[in-house]
């Protein structure tokens, strides 16, 4: 199945997203550009010799390589720009890291028990993959000790706008 491999690239993918426009607020587009076309080629180079062997999964298999090769780079060098030290990466870093591999554990799961309708199985693993990954996050952030972050204004933003719906 791709959608386990996809779901995983995406994970990792979201933890370097917004790095480019962090270089750029800080005045260095050439490192977001430079940033961009080194993933630009990376996936070329990757991905077009597997396109080749016309499968899929292959595919998405490749692209999860390239996520797994760029995104470090990207955090590292913001972080390297911001002047943080390893310490302070890994602490931002490590429940979204463990929150993306569980989401793709029970999106391999999915398989086991929907079975049938292609669209079907989609939507269960798009809805058991998000709700695993949600959950897996805010339970290290309980385990955490609830500290600032992401976590925290996720829950005040649903506070505000999801109460009126109660």
């Amino acid at each position: 199945s791709v959608m386990p491999w996809i779901s995983l690239s995406q994970g990792v993918l979201a933890l370097g997203a917004g790095v480019y426009v962090v270089f750029e607020v800080l005045g260095r587009p050439r490192y977001s550009a430079l940033a961009q076309w080194i993933r630009l080629v990376l996936l070329l180079s990757i991905l077009g010799p597997l396109s080749w062997y016309r499968n899929l999964e292959l595919i998405a298999v490749g692209r999860l390589a390239v996520a797994c090769i760029v995104t470090p780079m990207l955090l590292w060098s913001v972080a390297r720009a911001l002047q943080l030290q390893l310490r302070q990466l890994v602490g931002a870093t490590w429940r979204p890291i463990t929150s993306a591999a569980a989401m793709v554990i029970v999106v391999l799961g999915t398989d086991a028990f929907v079975t049938g309708e292609p669209l079907l199985h989609l939507a269960a693993q798009i809805l058991f993959g998000a709700a695993a990954y949600l959950a897996t996050l805010l339970l290290l952030w309980a385990a955490a000790g609830f500290g600032p972050g992401p976590e925290d204004d996720f829950i005040r933003w649903c506070k505000r706008h999801l109460v009126q719906f109660a």
